[in-house]
């Protein structure tokens, strides 16, 4: 399964959806709930779709790597930023929870009820 462990977090934006990009040219969307572990150990529910999403964790998030990075249909994508920080986004029941394209536009989509589908880099 697609890991970015390793890779940079260079910039995070949002409006209408989450969007972290990363130094190898990865993004990834997110348009649902956020559970956000930050450094001091308190978590606290986000949601992709809120614009304050963005402006809260482009401070925590912007110049570090990703430290560990995990996709299940069960649990969703969580992501470790720094030893104290994780991101986790569920599956959603009735939408789209999260994507992740690649720089050559492989693609992995959390489907509404957590199936993942993903779709190979495209041929040159």
């Amino acid at each position: 399964m697609l890991d970015l462990t390793g890779q940079t977090i260079t910039e995070v934006t949002g409006d209408g959806q989450l969007s972290i990009h990363t130094d190898g040219g990865w993004l990834i969307t997110i348009e649902s709930r956020i559970v956000y572990k930050a450094e001091d150990g308190t978590t606290q529910e986000l949601t992709g779709e809120e614009p304050e999403t963005a402006a809260v964790l482009a401070p925590v998030l912007t110049g570090h790597p990703i430290q560990t990075m995990t996709i299940t249909e069960a649990d969703g994508l969580t992501m470790t930023i720094t030893p104290n920080v994780e991101l986790t986004m569920p599956p959603d029941e009735d939408f789209e929870a999260w994507n992740i394209v690649g720089p050559t536009n492989e693609r992995i989509v959390s489907m509404p009820g957590g199936e993942l589908v993903t779709w190979n880099p495209m041929a040159p």
